[in-house]
This record gives C-alpha cells, sequence and structure tokens, in this order.
C-alpha cells in the first residue's frame, strides 16, 4: 500500500504538491548577480506557475514551491525574505538552504523535506522551465494514478528547448512523483549521483522491470501538449560541471533500483508488507558485509553482481563486459 499521509496532510485540508527545484545565482564576465529580478526564477519559473496552476487544481491543492540553494550563495541569502514572499498567495515557498558541494544538486535534500512536511506529490524541476499548458498538475497526477498498482512510476512533460533531444531519457529530463517513490527508496536519488546522471537513472528505473507481466515493463509516462503538460527549457547558464566519472555507476544503480520497485510491486499485488526503503550504492568491488555495515552505518539487504546491459545505457554484451569490469555489482542497504 502506499505510505499514509504525514500528519501535516491530515486534518482534512488539501493534500499537497510540492514542486522542487533547485536555485544558483550566476555571474557574468566574473561579476556576481546581484538584483532577483535577472533571475531565472524570477524571469520564469514562478510567473509561469502563476499562469499555469489552474483555479480548480488551487482548490484541489496545497502547492508549495520548495526552493533549495547553496548556502554561501549571497544573492538568495541577502533576499530570503522576499524570494519567499515572491510567489501569488496560493503557493506557499520555502527557501532551503544547504552546505555546498561543488557540483552536487541538492535535490535530494529538498525532497526528503517535502516528504516530510507531508507531501502527497513531488514534481523535481529547474527554475529556468517555463511551463507553457494549464492543467499540468492535474495531468501528471491522472497520469501517475492509471499505472497497476497505481503511483508507482514517474510523469513528465514533453519538453522543447534545451534537452528535448536527449535521447538517453526520450526527452524526459524533469518528472513528477507520488510519495510511493520514496516508500521504495530512501532517497529521491542514490546519493553516489550529483547532477547530471540523476534524472537518467529515474527514468531507467522504471523501464524494463524484470517480470513477464507487461503492465509492469514501463511506468514511464511522458506527456504532450494535447495531455496539457509540456515546458520550454529556456537554458542560459550551467551552474556545475557534469560529474563524468559517475557514469560508469548508473547501469549497476539502475540494476539496483530495478529489483527495488519489483520487489515493492509484487508485495502490493500478493498484499503482503513491504519492508523498509532502501539506498542503492554501486560498488566497483563487492566488499564484505562489515566493510559495507561499516561504509554505511546501515543494515545491509539485496547484493548482487551485475546480471546484464541495461539497454540505452548499455546497447551490447560486450559493453555490459565493460562496463561490469569497472563495476562488479550493487547493493541495497536499509537503516538500522
Amino acid at each position: 500500500m502506499p505510505p499514509a499521509l504525514h500528519p501535516h496532510a491530515r486534518g482534512g485540508g488539501p493534500p499537497t504538491f510540492a514542486v522542487v527545484s533547485c536555485i544558483r545565482s550566476i555571474a557574468t564576465s566574473g561579476i556576481a548577480q546581484n538584483a532577483l529580478a535577472t533571475t531565472s526564477l524570477y524571469r520564469t519559473l514562478l510567473p509561469s506557475i502563476a499562469a499555469t496552476v489552474t483555479e480548480s487544481e488551487r482548490q484541489l491543492w496545497s502547492v508549495k514551491l520548495y526552493l533549495c540553494a547553496d548556502d554561501d550563495d549571497d544573492l538568495y541569502k541577502k533576499h530570503a525574505d522576499a524570494v519567499i514572499s515572491a510567489g501569488p498567495s496560493w503557493l506557499t515557498i520555502r527557501l532551503l538552504f544547504y552546505p555546498r558541494v561543488p557540483n552536487r544538486v541538492p535535490t535530494r535534500e529538498a525532497a526528503q523535506q517535502a516528504l516530510l512536511e507531508g507531501a502527497e506529490f513531488i514534481h523535481r524541476t529547474n527554475d529556468d522551465i517555463l511551463y507553457m499548458t494549464p492543467g499540468w498538475i492535474t495531468s501528471s497526477t491522472q497520469a501517475l494514478a492509471r499505472f497497476h498498482p497505481p503511483n508507482v512510476g514517474i510523469a513528465g512533460p514533453k519538453v522543447y528547448g534545451d534537452g528535448s533531444t536527449n535521447k538517453m531519457h526520450g526527452g524526459v529530463t524533469i518528472d513528477v512523483v507520488h510519495r510511493t517513490h520514496l516508500r521504495i527508496f530512501r532517497e529521491y536519488y542514490p546519493p553516489q549521483l550529483d547532477n547530471w546522471f540523476t534524472d537518467s537513472w529515474i527514468v531507467y528505473v522504471y523501464v524494463a522491470l524484470p517480470s513477464v507481466a507487461a503492465h509492469q515493463m514501463k511506468r514511464v509516462m511522458k506527456l504532450t501538449r494535447r495531455d496539457n503538460f509540456s515546458v520550454s527549457h529556456s537554458f542560459e547558464k550551467r551552474r556545475y560541471a557534469p560529474t563524468a566519472s559517475q557514469a560508469k555507476l548508473l547501469a549497476a544503480l539502475v540494476e539496483c533500483g530495478r529489483y527495488a520497485i519489483w520487489s515493492y510491486i509484487n508485495h502490493t499485488l500478493d498484499g503482503t508488507k513491504y519492508g523498509r526503503p532502501v539506498s542503492c550504492r554501486a560498488y566497483s568491488k563487492m566488499p564484505s558485509e562489515e566493510e559495507r555495515e561499516k561504509d554505511s552505518g546501515s543494515k545491509i539487504g539485496v547484493c548482487k553482481r551485475r546480471v546484464g546491459p541495461v539497454g540505452g545505457l548499455e546497447m551490447n554484451e560486450r559493453d555490459f563486459i565493460k562496463s561490469s569490469s569497472s563495476v562488479e555489482g550493487w547493493c541495497q542497504l536499509i537503516r538500522g
């Protein structure tokens, strides 16, 4: 069964639809950004959310925007109060600061905060995303409800502009999940992925699950303008350097995640109780159980060596052999 609503979400009020976007001021020619009005948040994200969340959605949902920023971002720290009050009256804005880690985007932490505060659905987006079609909250939540079992999967918009031709994940570069995703996984994305490969992981992990049941094989719903969910990515300047070295971890982390989702679905369908959320880890050399527990402070769940190519990431057996020679396998860690 999907996890129960957090107490904050009870009491007769509408359920929460949380939008999570990490923000960062940018420098041009070495000159720091010094005005909120020039940021993508003010010019793109906030106005388009205000224009495309319909009146009926405002009645049905408590819409909250969780903004995650580095704790050394002077612009957003200086104007934090202004940011929090910048949206329309129906939009609650939370500005969260996290210790800066080079090239690491704190999406996981902000999504976890949204979950703790009772979010029923979580939408991970960027501050330079322009929402083009009204009613996208309804479209995405209804798409997730159509899965069997419901809410196990992701929904994403048709993306125009930057990222629209990214064949690695079919143009699905921002996503919507039900809180069930964080019933299966301990983190929104695996901790070993800092930035570039997170959206690849969440798409591939819900595709081609190890089951013979057709309805369990693909759980990615890509919506379009006709479905009332399309966006434009008005890319301006990259705020981080892609961590290319993490590419080798991706296939193993996808295998680990697929196994967790498959297990959750089987438990859901047969009525048995699913265990605690898991945290996926990839290993270059499979460590002993003692080493894994010392490293993570967690109990060890399922551990497996790589079993076969992950389509789209490894195109053939040769790719798989090359990949598994550098990353032997994966483990699911469970908080003790």
